[in-house]
């Protein structure tokens, strides 16, 4: 199997009708699927659909007061027919389950229990006919950089950013196994929140080389919404981002993707 890194840049937030326009939603997200089954299949045999979602404060947007439009986000994912999507902002997990279990036929979903201080959980949703699921864990060092884990062995949430979500899938049918990483970067454009974004760029590299040093499995994809600022422009902070992908041996996947939206 070849040693294979693909990196997707997610830069939208649409969500539905209410709040963004759909039609635009659509076609980004189906480009950015095109584009996994391109690279993904040329280094794992055969083609798997792969995205990335943020769909914003699921299932509802304290901010602009608007419930999520399930039955419109619902026509949406299926319509990418992904073999995987990472999805972010889930701020209600057991509804969203539930969501995607009485709406979106033969998929199944894994989220984190943690979701940094705004509860913004994050994820996997994935076909069941085409992936097996064989272990997920998040990793809280990305909410706080000296967070440890607790020595009596109980689980807690770090206060602070969203962790990231790891997760090992096998191919169904196929030998085939990758990691599978979803993350949610530090959002903002002020130097404060560079600064921690940059440092969670460089602790990703190391949770990928964690993977690769732990196991066998010597493909990994990171997806997600990395928050990048500068990217369309090719300025300071996108260099430093570039410099991340040369220094890991990755590819990012979205290149020549243009920004589609910022913070509202």
């Amino acid at each position: 199997m070849l040693h294979a890194f693909i990196l997707l840049e997610k830069l939208m937030r649409e969500i539905n009708k209410a709040n963004t326009n759909m039609t635009f939603g659509k076609q980004r997200i189906r480009t950015l699927s095109v584009i996994a089954i391109m690279v993904l299949g040329a280094n794992i045999a055969s083609a798997l659909t792969l995205g990335t979602y943020n769909i914003r404060n699921y299932n509802y947007d304290q901010r602009s007061r608007v419930p999520t439009n399930e039955s419109e986000l619902a026509d949406i994912l299926l319509g990418q027919r992904a073999d995987l999507l990472a999805v972010q902002e889930i701020n209600e997990p057991e509804i969203f389950k539930l969501f995607v279990h009485q709406n979106l036929p033969g998929y199944d979903v894994v989220l984190t229990q943690c979701g940094g201080s705004l509860r913004q959980r994050l994820g996997f949703i994935y076909k069941k006919n085409s992936l097996k699921l064989e272990s997920f864990k998040e990793d809280q060092r990305f909410s706080r950089s000296d967070w440890t884990p607790p020595t009596d062995g109980s689980f807690r949430c770090a206060a602070g950013g969203r962790p990231v979500a790891i997760a090992q899938f096998k191919r169904v049918g196929k030998k085939q196994r990758f990691w599978a990483l979803a993350v949610h970067l530090k959002a903002g454009g002020s130097r404060k929140a560079y600064a921690k974004r940059k440092q969670q760029i460089a602790l990703l590299g190391t949770a990928v080389a964690e993977l690769t040093a732990s196991s066998d499995i010597k493909s990994t994809v990171v997806m997600g919404d990395f928050n990048t600022t500068h990217y369309s422009k090719k300025g300071e902070r996108y260099q430093d981002f570039l410099q991340f992908v040369n220094q890991n041996n990755l590819k990012d996947e979205t290149a020549n993707l243009g920004c589609s939206a910022y913070w509202w």
